[in-house]
């Protein structure tokens, strides 16, 4: 087994492998090379195996590609031929897309002696402007949270900057599940756009706003104010749109 976990917002992998082929990367220059991770023995070889992980760095624009051996291993052939006719076809690969259909058509037999599966992934740039639909369910909120904070630190947000303002888009995406809707499914859109150190964040619903339900509630509006430079509320019979902005840089 090999085991990675992404992490595209700090451009870093962690990886670790129970005999397992390695991982390959193809960076965004394209060059092709293998990660070894610390040696570990196949599952259930050991009663009491130990396993140790490694972390590497990823940057934006990599292309990961994890296989089983049946796509490189053939009979009297040692395995190191099939590893570097597998880099040599990677080399310069841009497109997951692209990368696949050749290995399909190059390394797959058409009667394989071992079962072949594979699987790449590129960490894509993300954009200055961003525009996005989620449900309105609190099963968003993460996934918001996450997207953020990687777009954020591409645009050079600090620590506390992104912090900020991922809090105050958090209240405006939870008034927009919680306020704007029914029980109903439903869904709202955030749009993020960054324009010379400005940053500007919209959380758009297209439902209508319940009036504050308890003595503790209703204090989103005020926090959200706290963390952002500015904040503007349109609410239409088209539904409500939440503004934040936020020159980086500057103190809320």
């Amino acid at each position: 087994m090999v085991y990675l976990v992404l992490d595209p917002a700090m451009e870093t992998f962690e990886l670790v492998a129970a005999g397992h082929l390695p991982p390959l990367l193809i960076d965004p220059s394209g060059e092709a090379r293998f990660v070894w991770p610390p040696p570990g023995v196949p599952l259930g070889a050991l009663p009491n195996a130990m396993y140790r992980s490694q972390t590497c760095p990823i940057p934006t624009g990599t292309v990961v590609l994890l296989y089983t051996d049946g796509l490189v291993e053939r009979r009297r052939e040692v395995i190191d031929d099939g590893l570097e006719r597998l880099r040599v076809l990677a080399e310069g690969a841009e497109h997951v897309e692209t990368l696949c259909a050749s290995l399909v058509e190059h390394l797959v037999p058409e009667a394989p002696d071992d079962d072949v599966a594979f699987i790449a992934v590129r960490v894509p740039p993300l954009p200055d402007q961003l525009a996005t639909r989620w449900r309105a369910t609190p099963d968003s909120l993460a996934p918001i949270r996450y997207l953020l904070r990687r777009w954020l630190a591409a645009r050079g947000a600090t620590e506390q900057e992104a912090y900020d303002l991922i809090v105050a888009t958090q209240e405006a995406c939870a008034n927009a599940i919680e306020h704007a809707y029914g029980p109903a499914r439903a869904h709202f859109e955030l749009a993020a756009g960054y324009d010379d150190g400005l940053v500007t964040i919209t959380v758009t619903d297209t439902g209508r706003w319940r009036a504050p339900r308890g003595e503790n509630r209703g204090r989103g509006l005020p926090m959200m104010r706290a963390l952002a430079e500015t904040v503007d509320v349109r609410q239409t019979d088209g539904g409500t749109a939440v503004t934040l902005t936020q020159r980086l840089g500057t103190p809320a």
